[in-house]
């Protein structure tokens, strides 16, 4: 794991900061400083349906889950494009796309939980609710994409 934080300690010290955002990489933790660009842009997605549609008079809980869902959306075309973008697929895209939304289905799970703990039962409002939940799902996406789906760099 050494040599992966040296690699991303070179790129830095040599400013090659299209190795470390764009250039393809099987490096999983430069993998994991390129994800929050793509978790902000479906964060955002995310934060601003769920804002929306609740004051439009949707319940917080299924716009948390009409937002998470387009937020996810966004970010599988991100993830592919700027993440994992040095792997092999294994699957056509409609099969990557659906492990793609299962991983999400968990995350939406844990989204939904968290915020019916913390909005449902603690009382907190739900766009906070939102931003406790988004933290530790995004974890939870990023390593079980990493693990269970773009996982196979053998070929680069």
């Amino acid at each position: 794991m050494e040599e992966k934080f040296k690699e991303l300690r070179d790129m830095i010290a040599m400013k090659d900061w299209n190795g470390i955002f764009r250039r393809p990489t099987g490096n999983i933790v430069i993998q994991f400083v390129r994800n929050p660009l793509a978790g902000q842009a479906a964060f955002f997605i995310d934060y601003v349906m769920l804002f929306v549609l609740t004051e439009l008079g949707l319940h917080y809980l299924v716009s948390a889950g009409i937002a998470f869902i387009a937020g996810s959306t966004a970010n599988y075309f991100l993830c592919k494009k700027i993440v994992f973008n040095a792997y092999t697929p294994r699957y056509g895209n409609m099969s990557e796309y659906a492990f793609f939304v299962i991983i999400g289905v968990i995350g939406l799970g844990l989204t939904e939980l968290l915020m019916w703990l913390f909005t449902g039962i603690i009382g907190t409002h739900y766009m906070l609710s939102k931003i406790v939940s988004a933290a530790v799902v995004s974890l939870w996406n990023f390593f079980g994409r990493r693990f269970f789906l773009f996982n196979d760099y053998d070929a680069r």
